[in-house]
């Protein structure tokens, strides 16, 4: 067992790892424009560095985002989501001033699964997958 791939606290060490999926509000197509996606892309990366949160691959689909992430144990899986999801709202409405007379850009759903249960070549493949249009950019990150 590599003891350097687990992340490390003072009394403990541990892997965090989640495969994460959220929608738009009522599932519009909001990225369907590239400079969207880049926007979008940023704002997360932002976002979860500022929390502590590592991600390893991001997809950006028109009407759905995919992450695969590892967090601080720390941190619940809804704080987790409420970092990314309510940051990232705040930040892109802030740029983009006429989707600020929507509610909400992002629905109240969510998927995740904890990365015990499959390899993580295996969530790899699946966000790296054909049938996902627009990989923009895929993460210079690689989880070993």
């Amino acid at each position: 067992m590599d003891w350097n791939k687990f992340d490390k606290g003072n009394h403990g060490v541990g892997q965090n790892c989640f495969h994460l999926t959220w929608i738009p509000k009522y599932r519009y197509a909001v990225f369907k424009y590239p400079n969207y996606v880049r926007e979008m892309d940023k704002i997360l990366r932002d976002v979860a560095s500022q929390h502590r949160i590592k991600i390893y691959e991001i997809c950006i689909e028109p009407d759905h985002i995919h992450c695969f992430i590892s967090f601080p144990p720390d941190l619940s899986l809804n704080q987790v989501f409420r970092y990314l999801k309510g940051g990232s709202s705040y930040k892109f409405r802030k740029l983009h001033p006429r989707m600020r007379k929507y509610k909400a850009l992002w629905s109240i759903g969510k998927f995740h699964r904890s990365i015990g249960t499959v390899t993580t070549e295996a969530v790899n493949r699946y966000i790296n997958d054909t049938h996902h249009t627009t990989r923009i950019p895929l993460s210079q990150h690689t989880f070993n």
